[in-house]
């Protein structure tokens, strides 16, 4: 299971950040993140599949999926309404969306589900989208998070779509719900992580590079910041950070049912430009952190389509 963490308004300097390990089995092949051909979106790309686990797109939407433990059960998210019938795509904060049954057909992959979303420009946009397509196709259980620098949500899927609002701060998701207090590799991590943030992502990212393949010995292998559990592990760390976006003047669509919802700072989900991708920060190591130095993948997100 993956281990993202979100700096969601954290940092001085960025609105949004973003550090994540990924765990897979060793024998499965995955692309670098990288500007697709069939679509324009930043990510890696798992070659069995074809989806991805983590990307982003030209306007500045983050989008990053864990797998989730099939036995979790719901309604215990800190703050989170329960489900309702109300219909999928209605718009609100921290309202779930309405139980849908699990469909007879095969699940589709999720991380088809994760390079779908960033068709949407902003997070509120890609949730809205995502609760109407939950309602007709189903997947394993997964989390998905979308952020932009002005919102941040988790969709929690188990046959039945919750979804949380994440308030300015640090966030952690791993196969259970986020920030879940009982999950062991969160409690270690949070801080591990909390003891090396300074006020500024470009402060921190020095001492977050190590952090990511730290092997902390006296806790079990799963516990772990990078793992190495025989036929799986931890397969490559990213360390992403996307600008502020600036004020754009355009009128929100009123085709979107969430554009008109204002975020936290007054904001509308269309009154925002795309960040300029050239400030932007992506590094990646491509195998287990602990050994594989990062490689600054910036070069490749800044020759946008």
């Amino acid at each position: 299971m993956c281990l993202a963490i979100l700096f969601h308004q954290h940092f001085t300097d960025t609105p949004l950040a973003l550090a994540a390990n990924r765990e897979e089995a060793y024998d499965r092949p995955a692309l670098p993140p990288h500007w697709w051909d069939d679509r324009p979106v930043f990510a890696g790309r798992d070659e069995r599949a074809g989806g991805t686990w983590l990307g982003l797109n030209c306007s500045g939407l983050l989008a990053a999926l864990t797998n989730r433990a099939p036995s979790q059960a719901r309604g215990n998210l800190p703050g989170a309404s329960p489900p309702h019938t109300a219909q999928p795509g209605a718009t609100g904060s921290g309202v779930a969306a309405s139980p849908t049954p699990l469909a007879t057909a095969p699940p589709r992959s999720r991380g088809h589900l994760c390079a779908d979303a960033l068709a949407h420009p902003t997070a509120r946009e890609a949730l809205a989208w995502a609760r109407a397509h939950l309602a007709a196709q189903t997947y394993d259980p997964f989390n998905l998070l979308l952020a932009d620098g002005s919102s941040a949500w988790v969709v929690h899927w188990d046959g039945q779509a919750r979804v949380q609002e994440l308030p300015p701060g640090v966030h952690y998701l791993a196969e259970t719900d986020v920030d879940d207090p009982a999950h062991p590799r969160i409690a270690a991590a949070r801080p591990l992580v909390d003891a090396r943030l300074t006020q500024t992502w470009a402060g921190s990212l020095p001492q977050l590079r190590p952090l990511m393949g730290l092997h902390q010995p006296d806790l079990p292998e799963r516990q772990r910041m990078c793992r190495h559990l025989g036929r799986s592990g931890t397969v490559s760390s990213s360390l992403v950070a996307l600008p502020a976006r600036a004020p754009s003047g355009r009128v929100p669509s009123a085709e979107v049912p969430s554009a008109g919802v204002p975020s936290a700072d007054g904001t509308q989900a269309g009154d925002l430009a795309p960040p300029d991708l050239r400030a932007a920060t992506y590094e990646y190591a491509p195998g287990p952190p602990c050994r594989t130095v990062f490689e600054d993948r910036g070069n490749h997100l800044r020759k946008a389509p």
